[in-house]
């Protein structure tokens, strides 16, 4: 997919210079999340979430980089299995392992790897964009939900201020 900036213009290293720059914004906040976690002790898995946020970081730098479609897969999986791994990560925050737990973690490793063989054989961005969609659709089901449950009014003004934000990206996204 050729994105919104002219090809080569500003660097001949780099296919779409300032997309390339400023993706790095998707690099660097998780890279301290890992530090911060790793220094106040939090569960293995918050880490991996960190670290998984890094992933698609890279992937889309590479693709703003090289506009290879390698790199649009590297951007575009790792955005699939580790929003599994977040929302399976979100859900056990809550429930025990024998609460379900299991069953939600193998339901959604066959999603990521049901949504990685489709998509391998027919890359058409519209699918990725939709099943992403759906994925995050549900964890913020689930963030809404223990919200609700388990925090005051006063804490709901940051969540919802960065629902409305993450909402609004996605649309430009689209």
């Amino acid at each position: 997919i050729d994105w919104c900036e002219k090809n080569y213009v500003t660097s001949y290293y780099l296919a779409e210079f300032w997309n390339t720059i400023t993706n790095l914004g998707m690099i660097i906040p998780p890279v301290y999340g890992i530090i911060d976690s790793l220094r106040q002790g939090f569960e293995t898995r918050y880490t991996i979430c960190y670290a998984l946020l890094i992933l698609p970081g890279i992937g889309t730098w590479m693709i703003h980089k090289t506009l290879l479609i390698e790199m649009q897969l590297l951007d575009e999986l790792p955005m699939e299995w580790g929003g599994s791994f977040m929302l399976y990560s979100l859900y056990r925050a809550r429930n025990s392992f024998s609460e379900g737990g299991r069953i939600v973690g193998v339901l959604l490793f066959c999603y990521a790897i049901l949504f990685t063989v489709v998509y391998l054989v027919n890359k058409n961005p519209v699918f990725h964009e939709a099943m992403y969609g759906i994925l995050i659709g549900s964890f913020l089901l689930l963030a809404i939900k223990f919200i609700c449950l388990l925090y005051t009014k006063g804490a709901n003004i940051p969540f919802l201020g960065g629902l409305l934000l993450y909402g609004f990206g996605f649309v430009l996204w689209n």
